[in-house]
């Protein structure tokens, strides 16, 4: 007698696609937790959501709200974005708050230009980091159009920009 358990070959697919197809996301678009079983054999896959903001002593993440925190607003549909600093080759300047900037792929940045000597006052903007531009977060918004942010925890956005000296040519 054998201790063997037959099922059939599509049970099987499923239950080893569930294991192996697990995605968990925190979002604000949930008050509780929650889990769906979507597909069958290979494609099947579980979802887990977890609220954004959770009780006292619960498992759910804190936000970040430092620094140019970023934060999807639902009711706007646009990124908020708090204020901070930023270090323009060796001279500290504020960086205002931004809000109601679209969503889209990207980077969020810091960015200041230099023309002639002087620095432009800082801003947020969807931008390509560069020395002109700190970036502050990514921001992907996926083909549901779900909005994610990938938070740089940063103090202070340092910006460099440097020209070969004139008088090294000479």
């Amino acid at each position: 007698m054998s201790d063997s358990v037959w099922i059939r070959k599509i049970w099987r697919d499923t239950v080893w696609a569930l294991l192996h197809n697990i995605r968990i996301r925190v979002t604000a678009q949930v008050r509780r937790p929650s889990v769906t079983i979507f597909g069958s054999g290979k494609t099947a896959g579980i979802n887990i959501l977890l609220p954004l903001n959770g009780e006292p002593g619960s498992a759910a993440a804190e936000p970040y709200d430092g620094p140019f925190a970023a934060a999807y607003n639902p009711q706007t549909g646009k990124l908020d974005v708090n204020g901070g600093w930023a270090f323009c080759n060796g001279a500290f300047a504020t960086v205002p708050p931004a809000r109601d900037i679209k969503p889209e792929n990207g980077y969020l940045c810091v960015c200041a230009e230099l023309t002639d000597g002087n620095w432009s006052p800082p801003e947020i903007r969807i931008a390509t980091p560069a020395g002109t531009a700190h970036p502050i977060a990514e921001i992907v918004v996926d083909k549901d159009g779900d909005v994610w942010i990938c938070q740089y925890p940063v103090t202070v956005a340092q910006i460099m920009t440097a020209k070969k000296c004139p008088l090294a040519e000479i």
